[in-house]
């Protein structure tokens, strides 16, 4: 287990932080526990390094720019749950047209069948929790329809319908 989107695609601001990616032997609660702690640790060292060699000057600037039509943008951070990837798209009047987000538990998710084997369920909300899950991130579901080659986008509503009647 590790923590390494910080340091898998350093830019040129990144090469002048010193950091200290952490790892742990074993996947369990006790090894993501430990590996969030040296994380805060770590991200309050960045913060300090960073408000040292900050240049001075204004904070806001003017600008008078504008976006064009159908020009879009990617942005991923490492967040505390993992990856956490935005992609937006402009539309007309300056406002943003298309937005998709991957929250980190959507990756984190999958990995939840592994963890959970082995143990009873009393360790089960443990485990769960020790994944951070945001549960509002995740409220959509895609089906994908392998012999039709087609998929759409469920809420939470059409989901819970599904469950209910069974899917057609």
């Amino acid at each position: 287990m590790h923590s390494a989107g910080k340091s898998s695609n350093p830019d040129d601001f990144m090469k002048k932080l010193k950091f200290n990616v952490f790892t742990e032997q074993d996947g369990d609660v006790l090894s993501r526990v430990k590996i969030r702690y040296k994380d805060t640790k770590e991200a309050i060292s960045l913060i300090r390094q960073c408000i040292d060699i900050m240049p001075g000057g204004d904070i806001f600037t003017q600008n008078s720019f504008r976006i064009k039509f159908g020009n879009y943008a990617l942005g991923y951070i490492e967040a505390p749950r993992g990856e956490n990837i935005h992609w937006v798209m402009q539309g007309g009047s300056q406002k943003v047209f298309r937005w998709r987000v991957k929250a980190p538990t959507y990756s984190n998710w999958p990995a939840l069948a592994h963890q959970l084997k082995g143990y009873t369920i009393a360790d089960a909300a443990l485990i769960v929790c020790s994944l951070d899950p945001c549960y509002s991130c995740t409220e959509r579901l895609t089906i994908v329809d392998i012999k039709k080659g087609k998929s759409r986008i469920i809420n939470q509503k059409e989901l819970k319908q599904i469950c209910q009647k069974g899917f057609k």
